[in-house]
Formats: structure tokens, C-alpha cells, sequence
């Protein structure tokens, strides 16, 4: 889809509280802009017989899937955009076509979504509606128009009531913490931490992208600078003036649907390249573990206080195996994204204690490898509980193709 929608505006609908405002007008710029709907906002769509070219996920959680994606019937061109990791079963049971990329360019995402095809990073937010711009943004869309976006409570309203589910008990402000922030009337609104991040995303992408043009057509709620505000009218009258020359599912090919023999060929390699990582993650518990022994017999204080200068280079010199085990870490980027905070820490701590060599910055310089060694140790074996159960799950899938496809 890149770039394949240049010169046509894109519409991402949200589920703040003014979306009951506008969206009964929203049909008008069916087929002239491309329109992706939050996975909250789509019965929203539905209902006022507006039909979105994609629908936006990004959470990871069950109630999600519960609500917006069990038995649910979607139209086989309505397109999933989000993140590699979803809640699996809207992978498993999502009937259409579906456009995933990396929300994290770096560490252990990088390594599953290497273990995939036509993978890329794409800087996608916190929010389905940053999922939403973002995959409008990439298409070429410009400009991108927000609606049902308040990111606070308008009307002392946390959605719109076109979009609230039970999950999310009473549709009110009790979640705010008292936060506020200016509104797109210049008066002050009630808002939350979590909604600041979402906007300050938008804003940022104004930044990053200032050929872009923002409009905040939502018609009430925070203010996003940067953004032109207009009414969905106004948008409509002025945008949404061409047929679009075709729709996101146009320029996917396929389907959607794969074969078994491609799933259990897919659960084949990834279990293999688990396995592969099991192996470096127990390699350097090897290495940890023993140089932590090594620690724990040159810690004698009392010796180290008596040592001579020569004698606790010769300690240091021992110590030096703690170094390489770092720089093994740091050479090894799915390692480094488990260990990268400790290291950086340890690393402070032993450059403040200075180049001097006394028995005290020695004892200490001891003190923080061990620690450093013995996270390292303890963690890996939680890690690998984590890729046991990857594996199990993955091993369980397998068997479930190869099942269906002997049927």
C-alpha cells in the first residue's frame, strides 16, 4: 500500500465522545477517501452505512478479541491493519486480508518478526488510532483527518455511545486522574496520562512529517497542535471530491486465506529458531554462573584489605572474564534487549568509582559484577520459561494442521 493512495485524504474514526456528532455524515465521504476504522469504531461505521477500507487493532489483550472480534462478521475486502502481536486468535479467525508490521525495530520483536516475510518497522503509536494514521501515512494519504478523537473526557464522557462495550463498565470520567488540558475551544478539559501520550504522538508526527497536512475534525476534545481544526462538513465539501481510483484490499494480493503445509512450515522454523535462541540464552547462564563462582571466592574482604597494589591488579585481572560476557551480550541484540538497563547501570556505578586502585573500589567493583552476574543468571532461567511456552503453544498448532491437513 505504500504511497498507493497519494493526493486522496484518509479518515481514521475513533471512539471519543464526539464521534455521536458527526458521524451521520460520514457516508458522504464513502469511496472518496480511505477510511480505517478503530476496531471500537466499526458497528459505529456500520450502523450510519459507512464502509471502511480497513479496520485498526493493537491491543494485546483477550477482552478485545472477546468483544470486537469473536463471532463477528467482517466483509471479506475490510482489511486488518496493526502491529505484529495481537491477541492470536484475531489472527486465527479474521477471515480477510491483513497488513502487519513491527512496532519495535530493535531486541526480541525484531527477531520474531524476522522469522516472517515482507516484515518492515513502522512507527505505529500507543493507540489504534496512531495504528490507523500511521497505515494512512505510509498509503500516502495527505491529509489525514481524525474524527471521534477527543483523547479526553468531553461531556465528562470517556467514548462515544455508539462505541462503549461492558468491558468498560460506567461510559464516565471516573478514570481521570484530574488532569487537564486545553481543548480545541481554548477552555480547559479533563484528560488523563494515557490519552497525553496518544496526543503527543500525533503532534509528534507533525513534526517528523511537516509536509503532512493533520485536520482534527473531530469537533470537540484536546487539542492537537499542529493540527488544522475544521468541521467533518467542511472536510467533505473541501476533500473528498474524487472517487478514489481503488480501495486498500485492491492492492493486496491473495486472499488472505494460506494452505496448512504453509502454517506448519512456518511453526516449523519459528519453533526451530526458539530453540536456536533457548541455546545462546543458556550459553551465557553458563558463562554468568560461572564467573559468579569465580566472584564469590575472590570476595574475601579482609584478604582484599590487605592486598597490595600489585595483588589486586592481579584480582582485576580475574575480573576482566565479566567484561567479555558483557561485550558477548552486547554483540548479541536479542540478548542485549533483556539486559541492556542492568548493564548500563553497573556500568555507571563502576565508572564513578574512578580509575584509582584501592582494596574499597575493588570490593565494590566486585560487589557490582556478582549482582550484575547473578541477574543475568536468575533471569534467564525466567526467560526460558517464556520460550518453553512458546514453543509448547507453537508445537500444539503444528499438530493441529498437520491433523487437518491429513483430514
Amino acid at each position: 500500500i505504500k504511497d498507493k493512495f497519494k493526493g486522496y485524504p484518509a479518515i481514521v474514526v475513533a471512539s471519543g465522545p464526539s464521534l455521536d456528532k458527526n458521524i451521520g455524515i460520514l457516508n458522504e465521504a464513502q469511496d472518496k477517501a480511505l477510511i480505517i476504522a478503530c476496531d471500537a469504531s466499526l458497528e459505529a461505521c456500520r450502523k450510519h452505512q459507512v464502509k471502511p477500507d480497513a479496520i485498526a487493532s493493537i491491543e494485546r489483550d483477550e477482552p478485545t478479541y472477546l468483544y470486537y472480534y469473536k463471532n463477528k462478521q467482517f466483509e471479506d475486502d475490510l482489511v486488518l491493519v496493526g502491529p505484529s502481536l495481537l491477541w492470536p486468535k484475531i489472527f486465527e479467525e479474521y477471515p480477510g486480508k491483513k497488513i502487519l508490521t513491527n512496532k519495535v525495530a530493535t531486541g526480541i520483536e525484531k527477531w520474531w518478526a524476522g522469522n516472517f516475510e515482507n516484515f518492515e518497522f513502522l512507527n505505529q503509536g500507543m493507540s489504534s488510532a496512531n495504528v490507523a494514521f500511521a497505515y494512512a501515512r505510509y498509503a500516502g494519504c495527505n491529509p489525514i483527518v481524525l474524527i471521534g478523537q477527543d483523547l479526553a473526557y468531553t461531556g465528562n464522557k470517556k467514548h462515544s455511545d455508539l462505541t462503549h462495550t461492558e468491558f468498560e463498565e460506567e461510559n464516565d470520567c471516573r478514570e481521570s486522574d484530574g488532569l487537564q488540558t486545553e481543548d480545541i475551544y481554548g477552555e480547559m478539559v479533563l484528560t488523563d496520562d494515557i490519552y497525553n501520550l496518544f496526543r503527543k504522538w500525533f503532534e509528534a508526527q507533525r513534526v517528523s512529517w511537516p509536509e503532512l497536512k493533520i485536520i482534527d475534525a473531530t469537533e470537540g476534545g484536546a487539542k492537537i497542535h499542529g493540527s488544522e481544526i475544521m468541521t467533518l462538513r467542511e472536510v467533505i465539501d473541501k476533500y473528498c471530491t474524487k472517487e478514489l481510483p481503488f480501495h486498500m484490499c485492491d492492492c493486496l494480493p491473495g486472499n488472505g486465506k494460506l494452505e496448512s503445509k504453509v502454517y506448519i512450515k512456518k511453526y516449523s522454523q519459528v519453533i526451530q529458531a526458539a530453540k536456536e535462541q533457548k541455546r545462546r540464552l543458556m550459553n551465557l547462564q553458563r558463562m554468568a554462573a560461572g564467573h559468579y563462582e569465580t566472584l564469590e571466592k575472590l570476595y574475601k574482604v579482609e584478604e582484599l584489605k590487605k592486598m597490595s597494589e600489585e595483588e589486586l591488579v592481579q584480582v582485576l585481572l580475574k575480573m576482566q572474564k565479566g567484561d567479555k560476557i558483557i561485550q558477548h551480550i552486547q554483540r548479541e541484540e536479542c540478548l542485549l534487549t533483556y539486559f541492556q538497563q542492568m548493564i548500563l547501570q553497573t556500568i555507571i556505578f563502576v565508572k564513578s568509582l574512578g580509575n584509582e586502585i584501592t582494596p574499597e573500589n575493588v570490593i565494590q567493583n566486585i560487589r557490582l559484577q556478582a549482582n550484575l552476574m547473578g541477574v543475568i543468571k536468575n533471569s534467564v532461567t525466567i526467560i526460558l520459561e517464556e520460550y518453553n511456552k512458546m514453543i509448547d503453544f507453537l508445537e500444539k498448532k503444528k499438530l493441529q494442521r498437520e491433523g487437518e491437513q491429513r483430514a
